[in-house]
């Protein structure tokens, strides 16, 4: 019997060791962007990234930002991890990256509002940019592929108080 739960043990290690060596082998991302749309109709421009050889679900990584979201490479463009910058230690496991202009800016449609309020609290039927975020990883989620339905948003400077409104009702 001990024998016999030795060697289960040691089988389960082999396949947590395998599952976890194919995931420090992300070598590369693959670019494509979407018009995603929220509530009210509007259509807000996105990158998302995803690694080449995704062996099992991963979470999203959001940025959203006034600054421009689009990744100077073509579709379908393959991204050395080499390349990832300060999200290496993301991409080394397997994160789906999301970048997304806001509304107004760049190529997404809509009025930019510098420092949009949460009209959603007051009115249910106003977007800003919490419904926003809500609205684009509920897209993700169903839309994209190879994801665990989580997401994390981050941000520094403006995409930083982004990442605070998304949260204050999620």
């Amino acid at each position: 019997m001990v024998k016999k739960i030795f060697l289960f043990v040691l089988l389960i290690n082999s396949l947590f060791s395998i599952v976890y060596a194919q995931t420090d082998s992300i070598t590369s991302y693959t670019k494509k962007s979407y018009m995603i749309p929220m509530r009210d109709g509007v259509k807000l421009f996105t990158v998302v990234l995803t690694p080449t050889q995704q062996i099992r679900p991963n979470p999203f990584l959001l940025e959203r930002t006034p600054y421009g979201a689009d990744i100077p490479l073509d579709e379908n463009a393959n991204i050395p991890l080499a390349e990832m910058g300060g999200l290496q230690a993301y991409a080394k496991e397997g994160y789906i990256f999301v970048f997304q202009d806001l509304r107004g800016k760049f190529k997404s449609e809509g009025t930019f509002e510098m420092t949009r309020p949460l009209y959603h609290l007051i009115d249910k039927n106003r977007t800003d940019e919490s419904t926003d975020s809500y609205d684009a990883i509920d897209w993700l989620v169903k839309n994209i592929p190879h994801n665990n339905g989580r997401a994390g948003i981050q941000g520094v400077s403006y995409p930083g108080y982004l990442a605070l409104y998304a949260a204050v009702d999620p």
